[in-house]
């Protein structure tokens, strides 16, 4: 249809329009056959949604759970390693580290893996690739959940064991798989529903946690390889890729869902709790949580090793600069900062947690002993540990060096 109008007369008209839900499509179209008078009203809405601090909190608790658990269970293995090593019983079997050690080469290797996941994502996503990564998140859910849920089951029942015909197996074992797998039973029948979102973020945060127990970084040069590499990545795939392709950002596509706009279990998300033109869900990639996590490993895992104390800590300012940065990554959005299509959220969170923690370092002088011993202080001639308690008689005399082992 074609009206020839002038540019006063199309600014003159006024069409209210109104965008619903299916249901209310529904509840509108019987009212209309009932001959019912239907008018429009819009009441003010504030563009402030509190589901944009609720995601904010689940983050930085996740950030912090993450970081102390992970970190405690990698101080505690490598210690009962090293003791091992000198058990004249020869019990070091039994002490088999858990946790991966990332390479600057598997750094880089992971980077690629992540953009060839991406574009797959990207042009094949259908019915069966959905099911699939369905099915791959519910298994790793189990056993993140189970894991998660084992030392309280273990507290709850305390040196019981079950006798099937298979052999001895632990109660607490078996009362976390069962829980792990009626929560995800549940939200895979009911994830379409309004309330899944808390399921699908509860097994998300056992999934983030999971993933930094099983995997750290040795030192912090390894941290400056993968970190970067993820700051640029993040940054082309939303800003660059979409203008050099004059399309879509892949990521932000990927990330909602793509054409069918389904829920792809790989973000936490938290629902917009009042419904407004200017408000919607908020969501965060595991990624966002899991490559700054690794340095809140790093950064845990040295603390206890080296017997710092909370003021000379390196794991509670990464913390505040994780927090900063997704702060800053929430005023991004506000602003629409580089447009409205989202943010890179590692364009923020990069330089307010491995930004603070090298300037910490530096100003410190524990670069060093970061960048040639990591969080383990070892040598090719032996394991070794420094001394912690002339560590901390420099530490209270106001010290801030660090004894490194002796090599």
């Amino acid at each position: 249809m074609y009206m020839d109008l002038n540019n006063t007369e199309v600014e003159a008209i006024t069409m209210p329009v109104v965008s619903v839900s299916k249901q209310t499509g529904v509840e509108l179209e019987e009212a209309a056959q009932k001959h019912a008078t239907i008018a429009l009203w819009m009441p003010y809405y504030s563009s402030f949604d509190f589901n944009v601090i609720l995601l904010w909190v689940m983050a930085i608790g996740t950030f912090v759970l993450a970081g102390v658990w992970a970190g405690n269970d990698s101080f505690g293995t490598e210690h009962s390693y090293l003791q091992a090593q000198d058990d004249s019983e020869g019990n070091a079997s039994k002490w088999q580290m858990e946790s991966q050690t990332i390479t600057q080469g598997g750094a880089v290797a992971f980077l690629v893996i992540a953009s060839g996941s991406l574009l797959l994502l990207y042009f094949f996503l259908d019915t069966a690739f959905y099911v699939v990564l369905m099915g791959l998140f519910s298994l790793g859910a189990v056993q993140a959940l189970a894991a998660a849920l084992a030392p309280l089951c273990s507290w709850l029942l305390p040196h019981q064991t079950l006798h099937p015909p298979i052999g001895q197996i632990p109660a607490h074992a078996v009362l976390s798989l069962g829980i792990s797998l009626g929560v995800v039973a549940v939200w895979l029948v009911f994830r379409s529903y309004a309330w899944a979102w808390v399921l699908q973020d509860l097994l998300g945060i056992s999934l983030i946690v999971m993933v930094l127990r099983q995997f750290r970084l040795p030192d912090i040069k390894v941290a400056c390889v993968l970190l970067p590499l993820s700051f640029f990545y993040d940054i082309f795939w939303v800003f660059i890729q979409p203008y050099l392709t004059h399309g879509d950002s892949v990521m932000v596509k990927v990330a909602t869902g793509g054409d069918q706009h389904w829920q792809l279990p790989m973000l936490l998300i938290v629902p917009a709790f009042h419904l407004s033109p200017a408000t919607g869900p908020v969501i965060l990639g595991f990624g966002d949580i899991l490559l700054p996590g690794l340095l809140g490993v790093y950064s845990r895992t040295f603390d206890l090793y080296h017997n710092l104390d909370i003021w000379q800590s390196y794991f509670w300012p990464t913390v505040v600069g994780y927090a900063v940065g997704l702060m800053l990554t929430y005023l991004a959005l506000w602003f629409e900062i580089g447009g409205s299509q989202g943010q890179p959220a590692l364009l923020y969170l990069i330089p307010c947690t491995l930004g603070l923690t090298l300037l910490l370092a530096m100003s410190r002088k524990h670069l060093t002993l970061m960048c040639s011993h990591g969080a383990f202080a070892t040598c090719e001639s032996g394991d070794s540990v420094p001394d912690l308690e002339a560590n901390a008689e420099l530490q209270d005399s106001g010290d801030t060096r660090l004894l490194a082992p002796s090599c």
